[in-house]
Order: structure tokens, then C-alpha cells, then sequence
């Protein structure tokens, strides 16, 4: 599970003209204008895991207790994950700061 938090991306999306300079004078410019989005992201995964319960119903609570906690597994003792199940984006907005 990733934290919740701000998308934060190191990167800026206009080209300089050192940038146009570095790729022999082509101007990047002349394409689409892209514009900065922040967009939120469900997404649902599948993941066998292993540990010790007293019973099938035990084991299942201790295993969804320990993801919901999210930082560190008290009680699953191993896991792998099987497959990204969906995918949706729930929210899109302007990020200008990619601008």
C-alpha cells in the first residue's frame, strides 16, 4: 500500500532554449501544450499472504487488520502480490506547478 499524500514530480514540462539548443534547434514547443494534473488514483490489488491464525475467520481479520494499519505487518509473515485488479481515476484537477 502507498501513503496517501501530495504528487510531487521533479520535473518541468516547458522546454528552455538550451533544451532546443541540446536537440540541434528543434523547437519542442510545436506539439500539444501539455498542462499539469494532479489526479487520484484507486487502485485495487490482490495479494496472497501467509501467517498464523486460530481459525479461517481469525486469519482473515488479522490480515486485513494489518494492511488497513499500513506501517510495518505485526501478523502476516509473508506475502506476494497476484495482480493489479482495477484501476480508476476518481479525481482529476489543475497541478500548476508542473507548469
Amino acid at each position: 500500500m502507498q501513503p496517501r499524500g501530495s504528487i510531487k514530480a521533479p520535473y518541468s514540462l516547458h522546454a528552455s532554449d538550451s533544451t532546443r539548443a541540446a536537440l540541434g534547434g528543434m523547437a519542442l514547443s510545436h506539439g500539444p501544450q501539455l498542462h499539469g494534473f494532479r489526479v487520484r488514483l484507486r487502485a485495487v490489488q490482490e495479494y496472497d499472504v501467509a501467517l498464523l491464525a486460530e481459525s479461517p475467520d481469525d486469519a482473515r481479520a488479522r490480515a486485513e487488520a494489518d494492511i488497513r494499519r499500513g506501517d510495518g505487518l505485526e501478523d502476516i509473515q509473508d506475502s506476494w502480490p497476484e495482480e493489479t485488479v482495477s484501476v480508476e481515476a476518481v479525481a482529476v484537477e489543475p497541478y500548476p506547478d508542473l507548469e
